[in-house]
């Protein structure tokens, strides 16, 4: 079987006036098959493959996620540590929630394999969530971040839809939040907007 890497484009957003800032990947609506290798995701190139990649284990430089039979099972290697409630159960995080050193992560390899379900915290078949994560791509700390997945159990497949992480050691992110600044952006274009409608008339 031919190892396929897709490299995907990571839009970089400026945070704040400092140096901070949030590495957003856009909508990239990647497949979950529903099969044993299912997606493997690298956070940090937005490279994704079916095959097990040789640095999924034993780096902890490689932020690869492995995500198989549409959501049923989420794998973690050295590089890439998400947060639980559980060592094999997945916290799904709600909008806006803070990923940062307060949060409870993975301690290594690992696999979550109960995260599905109709209880708390639990992602519903099918429905947005958030997986929160911490990596040290560096070796320098601790930088957190965020996948939107939709997570299933059956052969209709699961969605990694975006992901998201701040590029500097030990500043939180909120879950969802690609760029603390885009509310504030948006509210000055509709102004801009709106004082060139009125200068018009």
């Amino acid at each position: 079987m031919k190892r396929h890497l897709r490299i995907l484009p990571a839009v970089f957003l400026t945070a704040s006036s400092a140096s901070a800032a949030i590495v957003y990947s856009g909508a990239v609506n990647t497949s979950i098959p529903y099969s044993f290798n299912g997606v493997y995701l690298n956070v940090l190139t937005g490279a994704t493959t079916t095959s097990q990649p040789a640095d999924f284990y034993g780096s902890p430089t490689a932020a690869w996620i492995n995500i198989d039979f549409a959501g049923v099972d989420v794998v973690n290697g050295d590089g890439l540590l998400p947060m639980t409630l559980a060592p094999d159960r997945l916290l799904n995080l709600a909008y806006n929630t803070p990923v940062d050193a307060s949060g409870t992560y993975a301690a290594g390899p690992n696999a979550s394999s109960t995260h599905l379900g109709s209880g708390p915290s639990q992602f519903q078949a099918s429905s947005p969530g958030f997986i929160g994560f911490r990596m040290n791509p560096t070796g320098g700390g601790d930088q957190f971040g965020w996948l939107r997945v939709s997570l299933n159990d059956d052969p209709s497949g699961g969605t990694i839809h975006s992901f998201a992480y701040e590029d500097t050691v030990g500043v939180s992110i909120g879950a969802g939040v690609p760029e603390p600044g885009t509310v504030s952006a948006l509210l000055l274009a509709a102004s801009v907007l709106l004082f060139g409608m009125r200068s018009r008339r």
